[in-house]
């Protein structure tokens, strides 16, 4: 029960996969090496006729056989071998199961008198199959043409019934798969494998050539012939007497030992020979199996090149090379040497004598392998090779490269455009190589170099064309060349004007750079025209005057202004002046402070009619004084008296100190009081004057002690009177007469 279970599953499981196994055979694994067995079931032999060759086993069962009959294999019984051998056998029984297509055919097989006769292929049988007279399977020429029968049910021969193979149809190639129980009856003859899934009968003298596995029931025998096709025996090679296995190229071995197998190089034949490396054996087969034979590794060692080079021709006098660069662990030998080393083979040879051949030995000598090569050398007249032209010449110029006259021909380089004339003009820089042949065949190679000289490339200057008188510019660019100047630096500093240029100079020409014309700018001549002094609390005016072409002028004085004019005071002052071309000078003044003179005049007075007062002070030596009005005052004087005014005035003094000019003016103001004293000044005796001041006056005082403006003198004599603490001169004389005829009213 448990075997059918896993035939089932493993059924469904392969059935359920992709179609890997459509039109292959199963796997047998383990069954491969069984004759009879069976996963559950007894082993029963009951004929001692009775033989089988190959291995026999139950996992599950009785083992009744050997004795009786004979058995040429193991048998196992329920150990590991059979429980392997049980899952094996299932896993077939499933894979053939599995296979999706096939061929439906009726249940019975096989044909009389007619036999049936099938190609390759897997064929269906819906159910109980049978087998009667003859079925033939072709093989159609094909080894491994493989026959698959699939029978869904119980299968059973008839007396006498044959399976044959022909036409390389081979028996390891043909499986039954039966649903069920199998019988085959006494005279059939049978071939191929059977994977059952019931009882395996084997009746009479029934042969079987192949296998009868089972995943569950009996197998029974009586007195039948079991053979499993034994595995074919494998050749045994060697290497032939006095042969060897590793040799050089061109040597050969020969290999024998072959019995009916086939060598790895295809042939059938018993010995071979062999001249190249390789792994070589034999596979045997007998269509069921395949085995093979011990390997027999040959190796071929390589032979050296022994490259002796080209046949040469060279001229008398000339040499040649021949050979090629030596290889390390190869030793070279030379027949004739020549003077050439052992180990070399790339050496010039001097000219023979006439023509030589050369023999070049070359040796392995890890291997022992060795090659000859012979190479020419023959010998003729030189041809003569001189190149006559210049080797230089300049950019968008030509040269003409001619060789002497009388060659067979010439051939030149491929830059003169593989020309093939004695002469060739050439235009580009480069190594022109002619080769020169004459009559005998022999050749001259020369070659000139040329040299294609740039035309000179101008330099470009660059730098300020102009700057002022005093200054200096940089001109820069020049590349190689030589300043009008005469200078050859990269950069000049000129300071003067001119016209400057670089000349550029090769072998090829000249060429002149571009042209910068400097000018020199005047500078502005600077000058402050004013008083180089003020006197305190005065200003003057300075002005910038400039001589200089390029009007109109700037200015910037140091105060700010940009006016030619200023009006300053002391201190120290300097103005920058620009003409039109930028150009400027600056020039500087100083302005000195010198003191006013003091013109003391005094302080303002009030004096009375008729008196005088002193103004000023005492002169100073350098200084010059006048007043105004003058009042007939010397202009070098300040202190004298002046009459009395007859009115109020304001008198002005200025005061001039002569070295610097500063010059001062005050003023004072001299009042006069007007006083008069009216009356009589004669009377008569006895009679009285009055005399009277002047009225308005705050306060009066007489010589009399009298404080009042009038008095009434009655004695003769000085009457005086101080008004507002005028003088005391001022008076008048009072004198008493009595004239003759004289009334009351005479004085």
């Amino acid at each position: 029960m448990k075997s059918k279970l896993l035939i089932t599953s493993i059924a469904i499981l392969l059935f359920l996969m992709p179609c890997i196994n459509f039109g292959q055979a199963p796997n047998l694994r383990s069954t491969s090496n069984f004759t009879l067995f069976t996963a559950a079931g007894a082993i029963n032999v009951t004929g001692a006729g009775a033989i089988v060759t190959g291995d026999v086993g139950t996992n599950a069962g009785a083992f009744n056989a050997f004795p009786p009959g004979t058995l040429n294999g193991t048998s196992h019984v329920a150990d590991a071998v059979s429980a392997q051998a049980a899952n094996d056998v299932a896993l077939a029984y499933a894979e053939v199961f599995a296979i999706p297509a096939c061929s439906v055919i009726g249940v019975g097989l096989g044909g009389t008198p007619t036999p049936q006769i099938l190609a390759p292929g897997v064929y269906c049988l819906g159910g109980a199959g049978t087998l009667n007279g003859e079925l033939i399977l072709d093989g159609g020429g094909d080894p491994n043409a493989l026959f698959i029968f699939k029978i869904n049910g119980a299968f059973a021969t008839a007396i006498n019934a044959k399976v044959t193979l022909r036409n390389g149809g081979n028996l390891c190639n043909v499986y039954w798969q039966i649903n069920g129980a199998v019988a085959l009856e006494s005279g059939t003859e049978f071939k191929g494998t059977i994977l059952a899934n019931g009882a395996i009968s084997l009746l009479g003298n029934a042969t079987l050539l192949g296998r009868g596995l089972t995943t569950m029931g009996a197998i029974s025998a009586a007195n039948n012939m079991v053979t499993l096709v034994p595995p074919p025996i494998a050749s045994t090679i060697i290497v032939a007497a006095g042969g060897t296995t590793m040799f050089c190229a061109g040597g050969s071995v020969t290999l024998s030992g072959n019995t009916g197998g086939t060598w790895s190089t295809g042939a059938t034949t018993t010995t071979i020979t062999v001249n190249t490396s390789g792994d070589y054996f034999v596979t045997n087969t007998n269509g069921c199996q395949t085995v093979i034979s011990n390997h027999i590794m040959v190796t071929v060692n390589p032979l050296p090149a022994a490259n002796a080079g080209n046949n040469a021709t060279i001229c008398s006098g000339n040499s040649a090379m021949i050979g090629a660069a030596p290889i390390a662990g190869h030793t070279y030998s030379w027949t004739p040497s020549a003077g050439l080393s052992s180990t070399t083979i790339a050496n010039p040879i001097a000219s023979p004598a006439a023509t030589t051949t050369y023999t070049l030995t070359e040796t392995i000598t890890a291997t022992g392998c060795q090659k000859s090569n012979s190479v020419t050398v023959s010998v003729g007249s030189p041809a003569t090779c001189t190149i006559m032209g210049n080797s230089t010449i300049c950019q968008g110029g030509s040269t003409m490269l001619c060789v002497p006259a009388g060659a067979l021909s010439y051939l030149w380089s491929a830059n003169a455009l593989n020309a093939t004339t004695r002469c060739v003009d050439v235009t580009a820089a480069g190594t022109y190589t002619v080769t020169v042949t004459v009559v005998a065949g022999c050749t001259n190679i020369c070659s000139q170099t040329i040299t294609v000289d740039p035309q000179p490339i101008a330099s470009i200057i660059t730098g300020t064309p102009s700057f002022c008188a005093g200054g200096s510019v940089t001109l820069s660019g020049n590349i190689g060349g030589t300043w009008s100047t005469g200078a050859t630096t990269p950069t000049i500093t000129v300071t003067g004007a001119g016209d400057y240029f670089v000349t550029n100079t090769n072998a090829c020409g000249s060429i002149i750079s571009n042209h910068i014309i400097v000018t020199v700018n005047a500078l502005p001549i600077c000058t402050i025209t004013g008083n180089g002094f003020v006197c305190t609390g005065q200003t003057t005016q300075l002005c910038a005057t400039a001589s200089s072409a390029g009007t109109p002028l700037t200015y910037l004085w140091n105060t700010g202004a940009t006016t030619q004019c200023i009006t300053v005071g002391a201190g120290a002052y300097s103005v920058v002046v620009t003409n039109a071309a930028g150009c400027t000078s600056i020039c500087s003044k100083v302005i000195s402070l010198n003191p006013l003179p003091t013109a003391l005049t005094g302080s303002n007075v009030t004096i009375c009619n008729g008196f005088s007062v002193t103004l000023g002070t005492a002169p100073l030596a350098g200084h010059t004084y006048l007043w105004t009005p003058a009042l007939g005052l010397s202009s070098a004087t300040i202190s004298n008296p002046v009459a009395g005014p007859s009115v109020t005035t304001t008198y002005t003094l200025t005061e001039t100190i002569i070295a610097t000019g500063c010059q001062m003016s005050n003023s004072i103001t001299v009042t006069v009081d007007l006083l008069t004293i009216t009356g009589n000044e004669v009377i008569c005796t006895g009679k009285s004057a009055q005399l009277c001041a002047t009225p308005g006056f705050a306060s009066y005082l007489w010589n009399t002690g009298a404080t009042t403006q009038c008095i009434t003198p009655t004695v003769a004599g000085m009457y005086y009177v101080t008004v507002n603490g005028c003088g005391t001169r001022f008076g008048k004389n009072v004198t008493f007469v009595v004239p003759s005829g004289c009334n009351c009213g005479c004085y």
